[in-house]
């Protein structure tokens, strides 16, 4: 069935399928499975799907979606998928998303959006929409979210309210964009972040507020930047254990200290290919 453009297979009553999914049809154009009780995982990546085509429905059980490698420009509203823990959208080319793209998403634990030519998030974007019996409602925080990945987008700023409802993110992957410069704030509300990936941008400083609000950073990779310098360091990063800063335009005076607080730290540095080795 490699040719099949369009599947409808709404309430298709216990509908089960293998690990790959629909991902061995490349030209599924649209879909439906709305009312069918989808369990667990669906895989509709790698097909020629946008969004005004993917009928959901009503999906209680499904816990993890793959959407990546597909033609979405717009992102698909998960309203009903009220279990789901693991989203994956990346490389959909040019891919919008809208405040209320997520807002349904309560156990939300991995999203990726790397590769999708993001330029903009809005600072609303991530939160959980909680409705009260009078309709009022409220944005609370996704407390189920541990992994983020923008990797490989066009963001060239960030909002310092972007992340405020992460607050127990613990990895977020920023890297390949085009940013030059961190708001004050950005990181204060992630107090569990352990790994923070800022590599091949275009950051001029990380200012001495950025890297205080860092206290649970294990991993903080900063290769490929426009950095020369960095604020003194004693006092920060307590927890840190690895650390990348290869492929910038250092200056010798300000690279000396860098290069004594690692050793005397005893922090890895973390080359760009994520190969380990000793400041020993």
């Amino acid at each position: 069935m490699p040719q099949f453009s369009t599947l409808d297979l709404s309430h298709v009553p216990c509908l089960e399928l293998l690990s790959e999914g629909f991902s061995n049809l490349p030209k599924l154009f649209e879909i439906n499975i709305s009312g069918c009780g989808v369990e667990q995982l669906l895989d509709l990546s790698h097909n020629n799907l946008t969004t005004f085509n993917i009928t959901f429905g009503n999906c209680p059980s499904l816990e993890g979606l793959y959407l990546n490698n597909n033609n979405l420009t717009q992102s698909a509203l998960f309203a009903d998928l009220t279990s789901l823990r693991h989203l994956h959208l990346q490389s959909n080319g040019k891919l919008e998303l809208t405040e209320h793209t997520f807002e349904a998403l309560k156990h939300l634990e991995t999203l990726d959006l790397s590769y999708n030519g993001l330029e903009i998030l809005s600072p609303h974007l991530f939160g959980y929409k909680q409705v009260d019996t009078q309709g009022l409602y409220e944005y609370l925080p996704m407390a189920h979210m541990r992994w983020l990945n923008l990797n490989g987008n066009k963001l060239q700023q960030l909002d310092s309210r972007t992340f405020e409802k992460l607050a127990f993110l613990e990895e977020l992957c920023l890297s390949n964009n085009v940013l030059r410069v961190l708001p004050k704030g950005l990181f204060v509300p992630i107090q569990n972040l352990k790994v923070l990936d800022m590599r091949h941008n275009q950051l001029t400083e990380i200012s001495s507020d950025i890297l205080k609000s860092l206290n649970n950073a294990k991993d903080l990779l900063i290769n490929y930047n426009q950095l020369t310098t960095l604020p003194d360091l004693n006092g920060t990063l307590p927890q840190l254990q690895r650390m990348g800063i290869d492929g910038n335009p250092w200056e010798r005076a300000s690279f000396a200290p860098l290069e004594q607080w690692l050793i005397a730290r005893k922090i890895q540095y973390l080359t760009d290919d994520y190969e380990f080795y000793s400041s020993d």
